[in-house]
């Protein structure tokens, strides 16, 4: 149970997290939950595992965050490109048709990357009636 200065089995929050970073590097060389638990002192090698399971989703969503920025740029860049292709004089009706087209297919990839992507709320209502009722 947490204390009231923060600190949990005598170590503080900074002091876990340097054990859950090494625990991470011993585990990734080989090292068994139960064995990394003895090596830092920890008395559970569950806590040892759930350390690692925490470090492993906050890099992966770091990463996920990192991608999805990159792959946003890369998709204003593409639409600068395209919008620069619409001012030019000598472009026909049927290039402006298909960078427009383009233009679409790109925000709905940016909204599927962004998570806006979600469905409408649907709300169905139902009456029922007694089929066995008397009339």
């Amino acid at each position: 149970m947490a204390a009231k200065n923060g600190r949990r089995n005598g170590r503080s929050r900074a002091q876990r997290r340097e054990l859950a970073i090494r625990a991470l590097e011993m585990h990734r060389k080989g090292m068994y939950y139960p064995d990394i638990a003895k090596e830092l002192g920890v008395k559970s090698p569950t806590t040892i595992s759930n350390w690692v399971n925490e470090l492993l989703e906050e890099r992966a969503v770091e990463g996920v965050n990192q991608y999805r920025a990159t792959v946003e740029d890369r998709l204003d860049h593409l639409v600068s490109l395209l919008h620069a292709e619409l001012q030019e004089s000598d472009i026909t009706v049927s290039q402006k048709l298909k960078i427009y087209q383009q233009l679409a297919s790109i925000e709905m990839k940016r909204v599927s990357l962004l998570g806006l992507a979600v469905p409408v709320k649907t709300v169905v209502e139902l009456q029922s009636t007694d089929v066995w009722e008397d009339d």
